[in-house]
């Protein structure tokens, strides 16, 4: 009842209060007058990180700006968060809500549309289940994620990473037992040398590479179809847990010749004029 209660002890009053009194978010939101979604956003921040509630109390977040790091579930990754949104700048300013929104939505939130591993298999990593019923996934926790527009984002890079790195070696032994070839180490960066960029050298070419010559800007597999050569994996030197199904431009381009299909310059290498 004081009027100067700060906001992580009202945080453990009304914790206390839903596990010794049998209250719920809804019965304690009319209780007290508030919504339902800010008794939600309040009692998560005692999730908060020991560094993190120190960072509270000191000044350097708001209730707002910390709720944002108590959302993220893992300690870690909160850690780094709050040295990303806490900085001041050459001003002596921090960043703002929005901007401390913007870099913890791009920098530690990952979209599962992207993901390389299927979203529903629920035992790629013990103990993880899917990402479709995951409490860590946005569309999952509405209420405490209103502010993230897409339903469909993970905020556990963690688990992400983990779920990547088993579909990466999944995809290598299954390679591997098929008699394809896996390409890795100082071959892949001979084949990959720049880390930001998808261009390929030795001839080699991803079966997903966007051919603009074709009227519909089909992927070289796209054109193939069943015609396409076994791909190769070539395991990104930049991240381990990133797998390009590539061939060479020979086999290529003997299976476009085969099917009648004029070869594309992504494909030949010849320079647009």
């Amino acid at each position: 009842q004081r009027a100067d209660v700060h906001p992580l002890e009202e945080a453990e009053g009304y914790d206390r209060l839903m596990r010794l009194h049998g209250h719920t978010a809804e019965t304690l939101a009319a209780r007290v007058g508030k919504s339902r979604s800010y008794i939600y956003g309040r009692t998560r921040l005692l999730a908060l990180s020991a560094e993190a509630r120190e960072a509270f109390f000191d000044g350097r977040l708001d209730a707002s700006t910390a709720l944002l790091i108590a959302r993220i579930p893992v300690e870690s990754v909160q850690r780094q968060a709050l040295e990303s949104i806490t900085k001041v700048d050459y001003h002596g300013e921090r960043p703002s809500y929005r901007e401390a929104r913007d870099r913890i939505e791009s920098n530690f939130m990952l979209r599962l549309d992207q993901a390389p591993f299927s979203r529903a298999e629920a035992d790629l990593v013990a103990g993880a289940g899917s990402c479709q019923d995951c409490p860590r996934r946005t569309g999952n926790q509405k209420a405490l994620f209103a502010d993230v527009k897409s339903d469909d984002v993970c905020t556990d890079p963690t688990c992400f990473a983990a779920k990547k790195a088993a579909h990466a070696e999944r995809q290598r032994a299954l390679a591997k037992a098929e008699g394809r070839k896996v390409i890795d180490g100082k071959e892949a960066r001979k084949i990959k040398p720049h880390d930001y960029s998808d261009r390929l050298a030795g001839g080699y070419v991803r079966l997903d590479e966007k051919c603009y010559d074709d009227p519909k800007h089909r992927t070289v597999r796209q054109i193939l179809g069943q015609a396409a050569p076994a791909a190769d994996l070539l395991v990104d030197p930049k991240d381990a847990g990133k797998i390009i199904e590539v061939a060479h431009k020979t086999s290529i381009m003997e299976a476009l010749k085969a099917k009648g299909v004029a070869i594309p310059r992504e494909i030949s290498g010849q320079q647009r004029s």
